[in-house]
C-alpha cells in the first residue's frame, strides 16, 4: 500500500481572527470580558485574533452569542456598521457589555423582522440643529419639544402610550430586565436605526415614561454623543442629562396647556399637593414631573 503522507491541518483564516478582535472592540470589550462570556481562557481569545488557532463551528456560535453579531460578521467581515450608545451619566456600563450587547441582539432582530415583513419604521425625527456651541438655552429646548410633541401625536394617544408614540416617530423601543441600579433608559444608533431601551418596571409606569421621552431627548438634541468621536471624551454628563431632563418635561407637559388648566381651575386656590393631584388628572404623568414643571413656570412655590 502507498504510504500514508500527513498533511498540514488548514491555516487559520486572518479574515476569522481581525473579525474577531473588530467585533469585539465595537462592543468596547476587553480580551477578558469576552473570554468570560465565550467561557474559554485569555490565552484562546488571543490566539483566535492573532490567526494562531482557529475556532470550531460551536466557538464561533458562543462568540457571536457573546458578541451579538452574525456567524457572517465573523466569516466574512461586517455586514453592518456597529451600535453606537450613548452612555452619559452611565459610563460604568462601559465596563459591563451586558446590557449594549443585548442591544445589539434587538437591533438584529427588528431588521430581521422588518426585512421579512418588508416594513421599515420611517424615522420621522428632524435633525436639530444649533447655530452655537455650547449649552442649548431653555427656550430652545422647549420649541423643539413642542415641535416633536405635534409631530407625536402625544395629546391624542396620551403618555400612557409612549412608547407606541415613540415607535410612531421610528423609534424602536422595548423593554429589558435590569435589577442593578443608575440605569432607567438606554439609546441607541445604528445605521438609520434607532432603538430605546426602557427598564420594565412593575410599578411607578409614570417613571418609565419620563425615561422614554428623556432619551427621546438625547436622541433629537445630542446626536453628537453617538459618534465616535464622543465615545471616549470627556463630556459634561451633568449638561446632557439636564436638557434631556428639560425636554422631557416640555414634552409632556407643555408650558401653554400647563399654565391654561392651572388659570382655568384656579389652582394657586388650593394647595400645593392638591393642586399636583389635580393636574396629574390631566396629564399623567409623575407628581415629580408636574411639580418641576410648576416651579419653572413660577405657578408653584419652589420648597
Amino acid at each position: 500500500m502507498p504510504k500514508k503522507v500527513a498533511t498540514a491541518p488548514p491555516a487559520p483564516s486572518a479574515g476569522v481572527s481581525s473579525n474577531i478582535r473588530k467585533q469585539r472592540e465595537a462592543m468596547r470589550m476587553t480580551v477578558g470580558q469576552l473570554a468570560a462570556r465565550v467561557g474559554v481562557s485569555r490565552n484562546t481569545i488571543t490566539n483566535y485574533e492573532a490567526g494562531k488557532t482557529e475556532p470550531s463551528a460551536s466557538d464561533l456560535v458562543r462568540l457571536t452569542e457573546a458578541l451579538g453579531c452574525s456567524i457572517s460578521d465573523l466569516l466574512q467581515g461586517e455586514t453592518a456598521p456597529p451600535p453606537r450608545f450613548a452612555f452619559r451619566a452611565h459610563a460604568p456600563l462601559r465596563k459591563d457589555p451586558a446590557i449594549t450587547v443585548a442591544a445589539r441582539k434587538y437591533l438584529r432582530a427588528y431588521d430581521e423582522i422588518e426585512e421579512i415583513m418588508n416594513s421599515r419604521l420611517c424615522v420621522k425625527l428632524r435633525t436639530f440643529t444649533c447655530d452655537h456651541d455650547g449649552p442649548l438655552t431653555d427656550r430652545e429646548i422647549e420649541m423643539e419639544a413642542n415641535t416633536l410633541r405635534q409631530m407625536s401625536g402625544l395629546h391624542d394617544n396620551g403618555p400612557e402610550n409612549v412608547t407606541s408614540v415613540l415607535e410612531g416617530l421610528g423609534v424602536r423601543t422595548l423593554f429589558f430586565a435590569y435589577h442593578g441600579k443608575g440605569l432607567e433608559g438606554l439609546s441607541t444608533i445604528q445605521g438609520d436605526m434607532i432603538l430605546v431601551m426602557l427598564r420594565d418596571r412593575k410599578k411607578v409606569v409614570e417613571r418609565t415614561i419620563f425615561s422614554a421621552a428623556h432619551e427621546l431627548g438625547h436622541v433629537v438634541l445630542h446626536p453628537e454623543l453617538f459618534t465616535s468621536v464622543y465615545e471616549d471624551a470627556e463630556v459634561d454628563t451633568r449638561r446632557y442629562e439636564r436638557e434631556a431632563d428639560k425636554f422631557a418635561g416640555n414634552f409632556l407637559v407643555p408650558s401653554d396647556e400647563l399654565v391654561r388648566v392651572w388659570r382655568e381651575e384656579r389652582l394657586n386656590r388650593l394647595s400645593l399637593f392638591n393642586a399636583l393631584i389635580l393636574l396629574k388628572r390631566v396629564f399623567h404623568v409623575s407628581f415629580h414631573c408636574l411639580y418641576r414643571r410648576a416651579t419653572e413656570l413660577s405657578l408653584a412655590p419652589t420648597q
